[in-house]
Formats: C-alpha cells, sequence, structure tokens
C-alpha cells in the first residue's frame, strides 16, 4: 500500500491510510521526504510517502523518467538520507541506526536498480 501526495500538488491534502504494523511489514517508510538544493530553490522529489511491502511479495517501482524511483530506493537502504522519515527493513529503523549498525544492515539488504 502506497500513500503519497504530490510535491506539485497545491492544496491538496496527503492521503490517510491505515498501514500494517511494523512487524507484519519487511519495507514500511511512514512520511518519507527528500529535498535536494537547486539554483532556484530547495526541489522536493519526495513528499510524504508511506510505503508497506509484506513479506514474500515481489514489489516494483515504476514511473516516467525523473520521476524519482532510484532516489526512492537509494532513501530505502540510506544510501541517500530522506529530510524526513522513519524507515524500516524487517523491523528494524534504519534511520535510528549508527553508521557502523547501517554499514551491517546494508549486508542484509538486497535492491536491484
Amino acid at each position: 500500500m502506497i500513500s503519497a501526495t504530490p510535491a506539485d500538488a497545491p492544496g491538496t491534502a496527503p492521503a490517510v491510510r491505515e498501514l500494517p504494523a511494523v512487524s507484519h511489514t519487511i519495507i514500511h517508510l511512514v512520511g518519507l521526504t527528500k529535498v535536494f538544493p537547486a539554483p532556484t530553490g530547495p526541489a522536493t522529489v519526495l513528499s510524504d510517502i508511506n510505503l508497506a511491502v509484506q513479506p514474500g511479495r515481489i514489489f516494483g517501482i515504476i514511473g516516467a523518467s525523473g520521476a524519482g524511483k532510484s532516489t526512492l530506493i537509494r532513501c530505502i537502504n540510506l544510501l541517500e538520507r530522506p529530510n524526513s522519515d522513519q524507515v524500516f527493513v524487517a523491523g528494524r529503523e534504519l534511520t535510528a541506526l549508527s553508521e557502523p549498525d547501517l554499514a551491517a544492515a546494508r549486508r542484509e539488504i538486497g535492491m536491484i536498480f
């Protein structure tokens, strides 16, 4: 299940959806946002992403070039740090781990780009 509000949709409220408990998901994102600096000001590329992937499911992310697919994957494994979020993989909050613990956790995570 994914819930998100596009960054370019002024005046729209984020969809509110009940997400499964973290213990029942393999990947769980809560409020993930990523903003990059740009010459004309901050560019929000991911805004308020909520995602829950159940164990044993095959999950793909599709979209147009430049839509933020690779950035989303990089935020899930914290190769790119989100600006606001909670990222859980296999029940562990990656965003709360120290760098050495995060490096160890990444060795157990497989991503295909």
